[in-house]
């Protein structure tokens, strides 16, 4: 039973000796609760009494959840902050568990080799103690008790490390921030973050879309130092042994993550699972993640040593590391001129901004005391900007020919299987489920460039198996019958590794009359049955089968047969009767694919293509919620492994972004595709490398500059050969191969003429497929032809010809933006209705040289076919031919993407801590703090003089706030203990930030002398951003704030509090109001429903995000009603306060807290405490 499961735990907790840091553990107050108390000396002077409690009785020991606090007075900052993000991680941790992650997290959190440490009694030191972990100087002993500790808990080695750690934590962090980039830190994880907003990256907008980022998000690089922070040197010296630093990169909506997120990724716990509770600060997968984080732990710390120590350049060390990776260091020599190599990004490297192009390691003025965080990440940003340059696994330079939109690997065999079989690319079922249609259109490619002999390079190095024997992949069938036999069989032509077996068509088995000729078979294996002896014919659309079942010779068990060719849903008729069994041949999938000559390899690729079903399919069983592997490889009795491989090699060797369009949606408005292509089906195509866009961007302005163009860019097409798609989206538009000749000289070949260019499309085709077809038999779309749309520098007295063709060899003037296949279109999609409204928004195109369609008529081009930062210029030429006049700027270069600062997120207040200058300037202006008595009123009190003492010259004022003028409580009847004393915690340490930070950095205040009850808090909201509307209602009223109330429940934190302003009164929403402030004043958050709340949610961030609201300007920035002045200023009451609130709920389907009546109206008509409306 629960209860017993949990006495008997409780009681095995409380043997002595269990937990070295945890004594005195017992039962509480409570059912289902108990205490105990984490020492910090052995004279157990320093503890922090806790107690716990779990939320149901009846839920333990599998669902439960723990609430735990602490009772003592003064506990640092470090330790309440992990008490409360540590909480969801415990949840259903049996109670020994619970006990032993709580215990590590504290000691973690009270390590003495956390950096930031100041002396005892040094009141000069920069550092606030709110940000230190726990000393003497934290605790109220002296006060409380007139005790001193016997035993200092950290010895004068441990004080001495931690004064020399901390200046250069500060130093490395501080010149990270110097360099451009975001800094964050927890200190009780000795972890901080190095970030950095992706629209500052220089990325293109392909670029984003391929790689799935969005411009306002963070790049953020974690780095945990076990024990203690290392300098640059300290790294040096221990790189060669135990991993010092434990790096990892991902995306984060905020600079910095936040702490529940960063802990259940580096908490060295094994059994707290459990992902944070709140989205906000979460931390989000990097598209190569992997592979990067890799490659910092592997290598990083070696390759800067390499660098270090012999003047390498990032492109040395890592050619270096890798001539010497699993050998001795004495195998390459330093001085050899190949390490020598310089950085090789001209030109591009005028298109990233200075963080990227920077080096550290080359500063002259840092050449005394490196930065490891700042290396790190210049190096992280050095692989992730340009990761199409790097193999994802061996992490050497490529060298390829030309340029790529999305990251591949080197032409190692290695290398490939390991990208493929450790899921490093792209997930092949998310591909499907998410773009059906570009995987079609993928497979339909490749299996075009196989029949059409243009398939140069293959999926080596995976361990493909296959079947031996030109029978095997030779096309029998050129009809749609599946059951036509064409050639008679004879035994005594039987190929190598054909074997002889009696099929038994009903149970689906393979026997064998003669023990002793026992072919190598094994479960998992594939074979294809590929004669019918009886009949002395071959076996129709040859059948593929699984042998499950090896065991019990001399029958094998085989799946249901998978026939080559044969569309999915199509009833599969056998051509043999089941009421007897016959001889068959068959051949095992036994050959490996590596062995086959490229003839042999082109015609394998289709024979395998043939057997895979089609993309709905696929999609249908990844989505079958029966299924409990949602993987293609848990398909197995369908897909054989050897087809699979080859799916995700087409997938994931894919290097342009192809997006699925509107097009397909046949009842979408399409604002965003090419009017007057009805009959085809349009994608997105972007290729090229990341800084494509901006050589592009570049190219046109230099050419609009030069020639005074009023069109910067024409658009032209380029057909080509269904076989040749396949090489194309991998390689881009290039001018290599000559397949048609180059009677107009070398470069690519386009045409503003649809009907010129399309002449191309179905030239030298190769053979046909299987039964007759010349696409994958199973492709959903049927494609038979292919054309893109390219945006190209309006230059024709440059090109290498401008008639008939428009003939251009400078690669970087040309962008592909569409691409449209002549396909059948699939029924799922319906009829094809023709468009004739053309976009809302065109991109203005030259006269002389407008786009053609096939329709004989100009095509209308969205202005979403080109980047954002194009499309104003684009909107001043339309305006220029409609007559309107607008500023024109003098280049391109000024049209650049938006920073999106206004959205990055405040710095935190601990990060600012630790940025604090050593000036003395600054130092001037901190203030000595001075034990005050054990009086938190007192306390905060002697504290805020001093605040207001130091940041003299501000307009908001604490303390005169009137208390006869608010509605202060007694404390209610249902308080309980919990909340009490969770509570008390709350606004002590509420309290204590208060003390530690100039108000105006924080915005909000807490009078102490305005708590009657810990249930009830007065809060001022000030200092808002000058360019606010409000802060000028607010002067124009005579106020300094705006005054909230919060109102507490009896199951804080289980749910939030309530929170309304009392006064000023604003204007509503329906007045033209905003700043979430409802008629009666409640805040219109889901943080303060129970839809939104977290048990982990702490009051500082609360009132920092109601602030945060109030201060938004969207839809509408929030305004006080008019007539409001000093004297005569209008407050909300409560009851219409509460009404406002549940009408926000109920509006939004957000969850009102279950105690919420009784604490904010129905409790004041049961008892006058103050309470009432």
């Amino acid at each position: 039973m629960p209860r017993k499961d949990f006495l008997e735990d409780l009681e095995a907790a409380r043997r002595p000796g269990r937990y070295p840091r945890l004594v005195d553990v017992g039962t509480g107050d409570e059912d289902g609760a108990l205490c105990f108390a984490y020492v910090i000396d052995k004279l157990q002077v320093l503890r922090i009494d806790l107690q716990a409690f779990v939320s149901d009785l009846s839920d333990y020991p599998s669902s439960h959840d723990y609430f735990v606090f602490t009772t003592s007075e003064n506990v640092p900052s470090l330790v309440t902050t992990v008490l409360e993000e540590i909480q969801p991680l415990l949840a259903g941790l049996s109670l020994t568990d619970f006990l032993s992650s709580l215990s590590d997290a504290v000691e973690n959190a009270l390590s003495p080799c956390s950096p930031g440490e100041n002396k005892e009694g040094d009141a000069g030191s920069q550092d606030d103690d709110d940000y230190l972990p726990a000393t003497e100087s934290d605790w109220d002993i002296a006060s409380n008790e007139g005790q001193v500790p016997e035993e200092d808990p950290f010895d004068t080695e441990s004080r001495a490390q931690i004064a020399e750690v901390s200046p250069q934590l500060r130093h490395d962090l501080r010149t990270a921030k110097t360099a451009g980039f975001r800094v964050g830190y927890w200190g009780s994880l000795i972890t901080l973050s190095i970030s950095c907003r992706i629209a500052k990256l220089g990325i293109s907008d392909e670029a984003m879309q391929a790689w799935g980022l969005s411009p306002q998000q963070y790049l953020v690089l974690l780095m945990r130092y076990p024990g203690r922070y290392r300098s640059f040197d300290q790294l040096l010296d221990e790189s060669l042994g135990q991993p010092s630093v434990e790096m990892h990169v991902a995306l984060c909506d905020s600079y910095k993550p936040s702490l529940a997120s960063t802990m259940h990724l580096f908490f060295p716990y094994e059994k707290l699972h459990q992902q944070p509770s709140s989205p906000f600060g979460m931390l989000n997968p990097l598209f190569i993640g992997k592979p990067l984080n890799a490659l910092l732990n592997e290598r990083l710390l070696k390759i800067v040593k390499y660098r270090y120590e012999f003047g390498f350049t990032w492109s040395g060390a890592e050619l270096y590391i890798n001539d010497v990776q699993g050998k001795s260091s004495n195998s390459a020599d330093p001085d050899m001129a190949k390490y020598s190599v310089n950085e090789n990004r001209d030109p591009s490297a005028s298109v990233y901004p200075r963080s990227l192009t920077s080096d550290h390691m080359l500063d002259p003025s840092a050449s005394a005391k490196l930065s490891f965080p700042l290396l790190a990440m210049q190096f992280t940003l050095r692989h992730f900007v340009g990761c199409t340059e790097f193999c994802l696994v061996c992490h050497c330079r490529m060298d390829a020919n030309f340029e790529a939109l999305k990251p591949y690997v080197c032409s190692k065999p290695l290398c490939l299987y390991q990208y493929i079989t450790l899921g490093f690319g792209p997930s092949l079922e998310w591909e499907i489920l998410s773009q059906p249609y570009v995987v079609d259109l993928l497979v339909s490619f490749t299996y075009a460039s196989a029949k059409g002999n243009r398939l140069r390079d293959f999926p080596t190095g995976l361990g493909i198996l296959v079947p031996q024997g030109v029978d095997c992949v030779t096309d029998f069938s050129s009809s749609e019958s599946v059951r036509h036999l064409q050639k008679p069989f004879h035994l005594n032509t039987l190929a190598p590794g054909t074997y002889i077996a009696q099929l038994d068509p009903v149970k689906m088995e393979l026997l064998f009359p003669d023990a002793n000729s026992k072919p190598p078979l094994r479960a998992g294996d594939w074979v294809v049955i590929v004669a019918n002896v009886n009949d002395a014919h071959p076996v129709a659309n040859h059948w593929h089968c699984r042998v499950r079942n090896a065991d019990f010779w001399s029958a094998v068990q085989l799946s249901a047969p998978v026939v080559r060719g044969l569309p999915t849903g199509h009833t599969f008729q056998r051509s043999i009767a089941p009421s007897k069994s016959y001889s068959v041949a068959f051949v095992i999938y036994d050959k490996n694919f590596d062995d086959l000559t490229e003839a042999e390899k082109r015609l394998v690729i289709p024979m395998l293509l043939d057997t895979l079903p089609d993309v709905h399919a696929m999609g249908a069983f990844l989505t079958d919620e029966s299924s409990r592997k949602p993987l293609l490889s848990s398909w197995n009795d369908r897909i054989s492994k050897s087809a699979l491989d080859v799916l995700r090699w087409i997938v994931a060797s894919n290097r342009s972004c192809i997006m699925q369009g509107d097009s397909l949606n046949p009842h979408a408005v399409c604002e965003d595709t090419v009017s007057g292509m009805e009959n085809y089906i349009q994608f997105r195509f972007a290729q090229g490398a990341p800084d494509k866009e901006q050589r592009f961007v570049d190219s046109v302005a230099a050419a609009t500059s030069r020639l005074k163009l009023k069109y910067p860019t024409i658009f032209a097409w380029h057909g080509s050969s269904l076989a040749n798609w396949h090489g194309i989206v991998r390689e881009g538009l290039h001018f290599n191969d000559i397949l048609h000749g180059r009677a107009y000289g070398h470069g690519v070949y386009m045409s503003t003429d649809w009907g010129t260019s399309s002449q191309y499309m179905s030239q030298y085709m190769g053979s046909a497929g299987y039964g007759g077809v010349r696409s994958w038999p199973n492709s959903k779309l049927k494609i038979t032809g292919a054309i893109s749309l390219n945006e190209v520098v309006n230059a024709p007295s440059e090109f290498v010809s401008k008639s008939p063709h428009l003939v251009v060899k400078q690669l970087d003037w040309i962008q592909s933006r569409f691409l449209f296949v002549q396909c059948q279109v699939p029924e799922e999609l319906g009829p094809r209705k023709a468009r004739n409204n053309p976009p809302t928004a065109i991109y203005p195109q030259d006269p002389k040289y407008t786009a053609i369609g096939p329709h004989r008529g100009p095509v209308a081009i969205p202005i979403t076919a080109v980047s954002q930062r194009r499309r104003q210029l684009a909107e001043i030429l339309d305006n220029d031919t409609k007559g309107k006049k607008r500023a024109r700027p003098e280049n391109l270069h000024s049209m650049r993407s938006p920073e999106y600062d206004t959205a990055s997120v405040e710095t935190e207040h601990e990060d600012l801590m630790v940025l604090l200058s050593d000036s003395d300037d600054d130092r001037a202006r901190k203030t000595v703090k001075i034990r005050p008595n054990s009086s938190l009123v007192s306390k905060s009190a002697t504290s805020r003089q001093m605040i207001t003492t130091s940041h003299s010259g501000k307009n908001f004022k604490p303390g005169t706030l009137a208390g006869s003028s608010l509605p202060l409580l007694a404390p209610p009847s249902y308080a309980t203990t919990s909340a009490t004393k969770m509570l008390q915690s709350t606004l002590r340490v509420t309290l204590k930030i208060q003390d530690s930070h100039p108000l105006d950095e924080l915005g909000w205040y807490v009078d102490p002398n305005l708590i009657t009850t810990v249930y009830q808090w007065i809060v001022e909201l000030h200092s808002f951003d000058p360019g606010l509307p409000l802060v000028a209602d607010l002067e124009a009223a005579g106020l300094q704030s705006v005054v909230l109330e919060l109102r507490f429940p009896e199951n804080y934190p289980m749910s939030p509090p309530f929170v309304r302003i009392i006064r000023p009164r604003f204007l509503g929403f329906q007045e033209g109001g905003g700043g979430h402030v409802t008629m009666g004043g409640a805040l219109c958050m889901e943080l303060l429903t129970n839809s939104g709340w977290t048990a982990v949610s702490t009051i500082e961030s609360v009132l920092l995000q109601v602030r945060m609201a109030i201060s938004s300007t969207e839809p509408k920035p929030a305004r006080l009603q008019r007539g409001q002045r000093e004297g005569q200023v209008q407050q909300y009451g409560v009851g219409e306060a509460v009404s406002a609130y549940m009408r926000a709920c109920q509006t939004h389907g957000w969850k009102v807290p279950p105690s919420f009546e009784k604490m904010s109206y129905l409790e004041s008509a049961k008892n006058q405490d103050g309470w009432g409306l």
